[in-house]
């Protein structure tokens, strides 16, 4: 199972996200939303001070459809959010099939499960002072969209309401 936190940093130039992987206090990637762009953009990069890209994210201008590429551009998979929602919920489109996320009312997990009720992704919203999310999914996921996931579920829905 992966693991890892993503934290919004507080003060800092723009939309910009920590990772960390399995609890530990190594950033392997920086993501950062580029700036004065009408839809969100946003660039991962490898680790703290790295200017190496390993992943790019780009959602529609209503944050609706969120789409995940690596670093040579493929296509790793997308994230989409209903038009008409009850409650904070999305699909994670990936190569290995379609997963449709549940929520309880008012739990503050959110996790997208096969057609076998496998959980394929998990992502907990943490009460913190900055957007702080742990996720969790299957091994056979690219890191890439399984972070993104979290970063564009803060986009959806955290990003505008503050």
């Amino acid at each position: 199972m992966q693991r890892y936190t993503i934290t919004q940093r507080f003060f800092s130039w723009g939309v910009t996200y920590a990772v960390t992987q399995n609890n530990e206090d190594e950033v392997i990637m920086l993501a950062k939303q580029k700036i004065l762009s009408l839809s969100p953009k946003i660039i991962g990069y490898k680790g703290e001070n790295s200017k190496e890209i390993i992943a790019t994210m780009e959602g529609d201008l209503f944050r609706f459809s969120f789409t995940v590429h690596d670093e040579t551009g493929k296509n790793l998979g997308g994230i989409t959010f209903p038009f008409f929602e009850f409650g904070k919920s999305f699909t994670l489109n990936t190569s290995l099939g379609s997963f449709r996320s549940k929520r309880k009312f008012i739990d503050p997990q959110i996790t997208c499960y096969d057609s076998e009720e496998k959980e394929i992704l998990s992502i907990t919203k943490v009460l913190n002072l900055t957007d702080t999310f742990n996720v969790e999914a299957i091994d056979d996921l690219p890191k890439e969209l399984v972070i993104m996931s979290a970063i564009a579920l803060d986009q959806k829905y955290y990003q505008n309401n503050k």
